[in-house]
Protein backbone atom coordinates (compact mmCIF):
# COMPACT_ATOMS: atom_id res chain seq x y z
CA UNK A 1 0.00 0.00 0.00
CA UNK A 2 1.26 3.18 -0.95
CA UNK A 3 2.37 5.30 1.92
CA UNK A 4 -0.25 8.34 2.22
CA UNK A 5 0.98 11.51 2.57
CA UNK A 6 0.21 13.39 5.76
CA UNK A 7 0.25 16.88 7.12
CA UNK A 8 0.41 17.68 10.57
CA UNK A 9 -0.17 21.18 11.93
CA UNK A 10 1.06 23.24 14.61
CA UNK A 11 0.92 26.12 16.24
CA UNK A 12 -0.05 28.65 18.90
CA UNK A 13 -4.28 29.14 19.53
CA UNK A 14 -6.36 30.94 17.12
CA UNK A 15 -2.85 30.82 14.98
CA UNK A 16 -5.65 29.21 11.99
CA UNK A 17 -4.73 25.91 12.01
CA UNK A 18 -8.62 25.19 11.35
CA UNK A 19 -8.91 27.56 8.51
CA UNK A 20 -6.25 25.96 6.91
CA UNK A 21 -7.14 22.52 7.52
CA UNK A 22 -10.81 23.68 5.30
CA UNK A 23 -8.71 24.76 2.77
CA UNK A 24 -6.77 21.41 2.17
CA UNK A 25 -9.88 19.43 3.38
CA UNK A 26 -11.59 18.41 0.88
CA UNK A 27 -10.42 20.74 -2.10
CA UNK A 28 -6.80 20.01 -1.99
CA UNK A 29 -7.60 16.59 -1.78
CA UNK A 30 -7.08 15.99 2.29
CA UNK A 31 -9.53 14.72 4.91
CA UNK A 32 -9.03 16.06 7.71
CA UNK A 33 -8.73 14.90 11.46
CA UNK A 34 -8.04 16.20 14.68
CA UNK A 35 -6.87 14.59 18.50
CA UNK A 36 -9.72 17.04 19.89
CA UNK A 37 -12.39 16.02 18.08
CA UNK A 38 -11.23 12.24 19.07
CA UNK A 39 -12.02 13.70 22.50
CA UNK A 40 -15.10 15.28 21.89
CA UNK A 41 -16.54 12.03 20.18
CA UNK A 42 -15.42 9.92 23.26
CA UNK A 43 -16.78 12.39 25.72
CA UNK A 44 -20.03 12.55 23.91
CA UNK A 45 -20.38 9.10 24.10
CA UNK A 46 -19.63 8.59 27.58
CA UNK A 47 -22.02 11.09 28.35
CA UNK A 48 -24.48 10.26 25.97
CA UNK A 49 -24.65 13.34 24.21
CA UNK A 50 -24.46 14.46 20.53
CA UNK A 51 -21.28 15.36 19.95
CA UNK A 52 -22.23 18.77 18.55
CA UNK A 53 -23.04 19.99 22.34
CA UNK A 54 -18.83 19.85 22.96
CA UNK A 55 -18.30 21.41 19.57
CA UNK A 56 -20.42 24.37 19.74
CA UNK A 57 -17.63 27.20 20.44
CA UNK A 58 -20.87 29.62 22.31
CA UNK A 59 -20.87 26.97 24.84
CA UNK A 60 -17.29 26.09 25.74
CA UNK A 61 -17.28 27.50 28.95
CA UNK A 62 -20.80 27.72 29.83
CA UNK A 63 -21.50 25.60 32.97
CA UNK A 64 -24.52 22.73 31.80
CA UNK A 65 -26.62 20.71 33.91
CA UNK A 66 -26.28 17.97 31.50
CA UNK A 67 -22.28 17.72 31.46
CA UNK A 68 -22.54 17.34 35.54
CA UNK A 69 -19.60 14.70 36.03
CA UNK A 70 -22.60 12.91 37.88
CA UNK A 71 -24.35 12.29 34.36
CA UNK A 72 -21.22 10.33 33.33
CA UNK A 73 -21.61 6.79 32.39
CA UNK A 74 -18.31 5.57 33.53
CA UNK A 75 -18.42 4.61 37.23
CA UNK A 76 -14.58 4.52 37.34
CA UNK A 77 -14.21 8.87 36.17
CA UNK A 78 -16.71 9.58 39.10
CA UNK A 79 -14.96 7.83 41.41
CA UNK A 80 -11.41 9.58 40.09
CA UNK A 81 -12.85 12.68 40.40
CA UNK A 82 -14.39 12.48 43.87
CA UNK A 83 -11.06 10.74 44.75
CA UNK A 84 -9.44 14.03 43.51
CA UNK A 85 -11.61 16.02 46.19
CA UNK A 86 -14.37 17.34 43.68
CA UNK A 87 -17.89 16.93 43.57
CA UNK A 88 -20.47 15.02 40.56
CA UNK A 89 -23.74 17.48 40.87
CA UNK A 90 -22.55 20.71 39.91
CA UNK A 91 -23.00 21.91 36.26
CA UNK A 92 -20.13 21.43 34.06
CA UNK A 93 -18.89 23.54 31.02
CA UNK A 94 -17.94 21.32 27.37
CA UNK A 95 -14.14 23.05 27.95
CA UNK A 96 -14.39 21.33 31.77
CA UNK A 97 -15.74 18.05 29.95
CA UNK A 98 -12.81 18.14 27.80
CA UNK A 99 -10.19 18.29 29.78
CA UNK A 100 -10.80 16.49 32.85
CA UNK A 101 -12.09 13.60 30.59
CA UNK A 102 -8.68 13.35 28.10
CA UNK A 103 -6.92 13.47 31.42
CA UNK A 104 -8.89 10.36 32.66
CA UNK A 105 -8.24 8.66 29.94
CA UNK A 106 -4.48 9.54 29.54
CA UNK A 107 -3.77 9.02 33.08
CA UNK A 108 -2.58 5.28 32.50
CA UNK A 109 -2.04 5.51 28.52
CA UNK A 110 -0.51 8.45 27.47
CA UNK A 111 -1.06 8.06 23.51
CA UNK A 112 -4.83 7.03 24.16
CA UNK A 113 -5.97 9.04 21.68
CA UNK A 114 -2.91 8.94 19.35
CA UNK A 115 -3.80 5.45 19.02
CA UNK A 116 -7.30 6.42 17.82
CA UNK A 117 -6.25 8.86 15.65
CA UNK A 118 -3.43 6.27 13.81
CA UNK A 119 -6.75 3.65 13.83
CA UNK A 120 -8.71 6.61 12.04
CA UNK A 121 -6.06 7.33 9.83
CA UNK A 122 -5.49 3.73 8.82
CA UNK A 123 -9.35 3.39 8.03
CA UNK A 124 -9.11 6.58 5.07
CA UNK A 125 -6.55 4.95 3.63
CA UNK A 126 -8.05 2.13 3.34
CA UNK A 127 -11.15 3.79 1.96
CA UNK A 128 -8.63 5.57 -0.45
CA UNK A 129 -7.55 8.81 0.92
CA UNK A 130 -3.88 9.12 0.36
CA UNK A 131 -3.76 12.76 1.94
CA UNK A 132 -4.62 13.57 5.40
CA UNK A 133 -4.62 16.74 7.60
CA UNK A 134 -4.20 16.72 11.30
CA UNK A 135 -4.47 20.26 12.36
CA UNK A 136 -4.25 20.49 16.10
CA UNK A 137 -0.19 18.54 17.05
CA UNK A 138 0.81 19.43 20.37
CA UNK A 139 2.24 16.99 22.41
CA UNK A 140 5.07 14.70 22.38
CA UNK A 141 3.29 11.83 22.25
CA UNK A 142 1.56 12.97 19.14
CA UNK A 143 4.24 13.82 17.49
CA UNK A 144 6.17 10.81 18.48
CA UNK A 145 3.17 8.47 16.69
CA UNK A 146 2.86 11.09 13.67
CA UNK A 147 6.54 10.96 12.96
CA UNK A 148 6.42 7.14 12.52
CA UNK A 149 3.80 7.69 10.36
CA UNK A 150 6.21 9.85 8.12
CA UNK A 151 3.79 13.15 8.80
CA UNK A 152 5.14 16.01 7.24
CA UNK A 153 4.81 19.03 9.92
CA UNK A 154 3.59 22.22 8.97
CA UNK A 155 4.10 25.28 11.72
CA UNK A 156 1.64 27.84 11.24
CA UNK A 157 1.93 31.61 12.75
CA UNK A 158 -0.25 34.04 13.38
CA UNK A 159 2.11 37.36 12.72
CA UNK A 160 -0.81 40.25 13.82
CA UNK A 161 -1.18 38.35 16.97
CA UNK A 162 1.05 39.47 19.82
CA UNK A 163 4.64 37.57 20.56
CA UNK A 164 4.52 34.73 23.29
CA UNK A 165 6.63 32.25 24.89
CA UNK A 166 7.73 28.95 22.16
CA UNK A 167 5.20 26.28 21.77
CA UNK A 168 6.46 23.49 24.19
CA UNK A 169 5.69 20.22 24.13
CA UNK A 170 3.92 18.54 26.93
CA UNK A 171 4.88 21.60 28.88
CA UNK A 172 8.57 20.99 29.19
CA UNK A 173 10.49 24.23 28.36
CA UNK A 174 12.67 24.63 26.28
CA UNK A 175 11.09 21.39 23.59
CA UNK A 176 9.82 22.66 20.87
CA UNK A 177 8.01 20.98 17.96
CA UNK A 178 10.19 20.54 14.63
CA UNK A 179 8.74 21.70 11.84
CA UNK A 180 9.43 20.98 7.88
CA UNK A 181 8.11 23.90 6.50
CA UNK A 182 5.95 27.41 7.64
CA UNK A 183 2.95 29.07 6.93
CA UNK A 184 2.71 32.72 8.17
CA UNK A 185 -1.11 33.60 8.96
CA UNK A 186 -1.10 37.99 8.39
CA UNK A 187 -4.59 37.87 8.95
CA UNK A 188 -6.22 37.76 5.54
CA UNK A 189 -7.95 34.91 3.91
CA UNK A 190 -6.59 35.51 0.76
CA UNK A 191 -2.98 35.71 2.00
CA UNK A 192 -2.96 32.66 3.94
CA UNK A 193 -4.87 30.66 0.76
CA UNK A 194 -1.72 32.08 -0.85
CA UNK A 195 0.54 30.85 1.73
CA UNK A 196 -0.94 27.43 1.96
CA UNK A 197 -0.56 26.72 -1.88
CA UNK A 198 3.07 28.17 -1.04
CA UNK A 199 3.83 25.71 1.30
CA UNK A 200 2.34 22.44 -0.39
CA UNK A 201 4.77 23.08 -3.33
CA UNK A 202 7.82 23.93 -0.82
CA UNK A 203 6.57 20.19 0.29
CA UNK A 204 6.23 18.83 -3.42
CA UNK A 205 2.55 18.47 -2.99
CA UNK A 206 0.97 18.56 -6.13
CA UNK A 207 -1.99 21.43 -5.96
CA UNK A 208 -5.16 20.47 -7.18
CA UNK A 209 -7.17 23.84 -6.72
CA UNK A 210 -5.83 27.14 -7.70
CA UNK A 211 -5.58 29.81 -4.09
CA UNK A 212 -8.50 31.88 -4.79
CA UNK A 213 -10.76 28.95 -4.47
CA UNK A 214 -9.12 28.19 -0.99
CA UNK A 215 -10.46 31.33 0.06
CA UNK A 216 -14.20 30.87 -0.41
CA UNK A 217 -13.84 27.25 1.07
CA UNK A 218 -12.72 29.01 4.05
CA UNK A 219 -15.54 31.58 4.40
Amino acid sequence: MKQPLIVALTGKPSSGKKTIASMLAPSQGFAALSFADAVRRDAAQAWRLDVRLLSDPGLQHVPLNSLAAGMCSDPAFMLWLTDGGEQLPPPRSPAWVIQRWSEFRCRFIPDFYCRQIERQIGRLVGCGWSRIVVYDLATAAQQTMLHRLGAKVVRVHRIDMATAQAQTLDGVPGLTIKSHADIENTGSLEGLAAAVVDCMEFLEVLVLTPYQRLVTEAE
